[in-house]
């Protein structure tokens, strides 16, 4: 990696990695490394949209512990979409497992935090395929969506 830019450097980590934590993680890095760095400038070099390296940022820097913390349960299938939807939720932790231990969707954690929480969420403007969707046609041959409301209660 000698005499590379520091473009050429993020953009090949993101490609290596390619994940929200890894944008997450290498924005806030970008940060750090000079203060006052903006993220529109980091968003320029990796060729992403200001708000998904802000999203991304907030989602890695606030919640990254909790993601190890919830690694060290065990509790898996929880990807950054999830962690970026319960941004906003008072209490994430207790709504990640909830997600872990249902197995749910994003769609599905959606339907829980407006039922159940109370709290809106956005959609993303470009969602992740649902393993456990994807799992559910595959058993099945059609596309059943599951029922969270039922599941929450």
């Amino acid at each position: 990696m000698k005499n590379k830019t520091d473009q050429e450097l993020i953009s090949a980590e993101l490609t290596a990695l390619d994940s929200g934590w890894s944008l997450g993680e290498a924005a806030s890095w970008w940060k750090q490394r000079k203060p006052g760095r903006r993220d529109a400038e980091f968003a320029g070099c990796v060729g992403v949209s200001v708000d998904q390296v802000q999203r991304a940022r907030s989602v890695f820097e606030k919640l990254s512990p909790l993601r190890a913390k919830l690694a060290a349960d065990r509790l898996d299938g929880l990807r950054f979409s999830h962690f970026a939807t319960v941004l906003t939720a008072p209490d994430p932790e207790s709504v990640l497992r909830w997600v872990a231990e249902n197995r749910s969707s994003v769609a599905e954690l959606r339907v829980y935090l407006r039922a159940v929480v109370g709290v809106e969420t956005e959609p993303d403007s470009e969602p992740e395929p649902e393993p456990a969707t994807l799992e559910r046609e595959q058993e099945t041959g059609t596309a059943e969506p599951a029922a969270a409301a039922g599941r929450a209660a």
